[in-house]
């Protein structure tokens, strides 16, 4: 029922949206969106690239993988994440560069480069969503699509951003400061419930499959601009 109210309200924007004149400017921003788009840049924008340590939960075709991680992100396109053993060591390493995802079993394994990162994603945790979302996420920024689009509308008392491009749809409703945000973001390949609290802790959904990945944060710290140049590239 919801998809559909999803749906509906979607069709509705895209509905508004082409009956603009031909002469509108590509991006179209209605005021109230500009205001609730502000304040969400000024939250991002007080976040900086960020390392730290956590609890990664996989639940993935009636299996559930609880794994101790350390991880990095630089709050654009960047992340490393490191799986730990019981002791604490580094495991499995992986990251992500901006262009390329490395991956290493610590066992004495050469360093594995791929260029589709995605198919790599559902592979291993069953959902694959864009590396710059899981970036935003770990440095408790709020991701944000690439739009053509933007609205509000109100929905049960709460207002939602609408953001819409040729290619993806995503709603934004933010919550009160103890809870942070909910999103939903729809592209070719699925569509994603991302559940996000103030703290750093999230939930990401694959409708597609059903796979959840939920990420606790045990700590975190800035990470210095001499160290960023350099970790998140795995190399012997």
């Amino acid at each position: 029922m919801k998809l559909l109210k999803q749906i509906f309200i979607y069709s509705l924007i895209l509905l508004m949206c082409s009956c603009a004149s031909k002469t509108t400017p590509k991006q179209i921003v209605t005021y109230d969106a500009d205001l609730y788009l502000q304040k969400i840049l000024d939250l991002n924008t007080a976040r900086y690239p960020v390392r730290g340590t956590g609890e990664l939960i996989i639940t993935k075709d009636d299996t559930v993988q609880k794994l101790k991680s350390a991880f990095a992100s630089d709050g654009i396109n960047k992340i490393r994440l490191e799986i730990l053993t019981p002791a604490g060591l580094p495991a499995v390493s992986i990251s992500y560069d901006g262009n390329k995802l490395y991956f290493r079993e610590n066992d004495g394994s050469k360093t594995k480069t791929f260029s589709n990162y995605k198919k790599v994603l559902k592979k291993v945790t069953g959902a694959s969503p864009d590396i710059k979302l899981l970036s935003f996420l770990f440095t408790k920024k709020i991701p944000l699509i690439e739009f053509e689009k933007a609205l509000t509308l109100e929905d049960s008392g709460n207002k939602i951003l609408y953001l819409i491009s040729d290619k993806e749809k995503q709603s934004i409703t933010l919550k009160d400061s103890s809870s942070g945000f909910f999103s939903e973001i729809i592209t070719p390949e699925d569509r994603f419930i991302i559940d996000f609290k103030e703290n750093g802790d999230f939930k990401i959904i694959s409708e597609q499959t059903g796979s959840r990945i939920l990420f606790t944060i045990h700590s975190s710290s800035k990470i210095k601009n001499e160290i960023l140049k350099n970790i998140f590239i795995l190399t012997r």
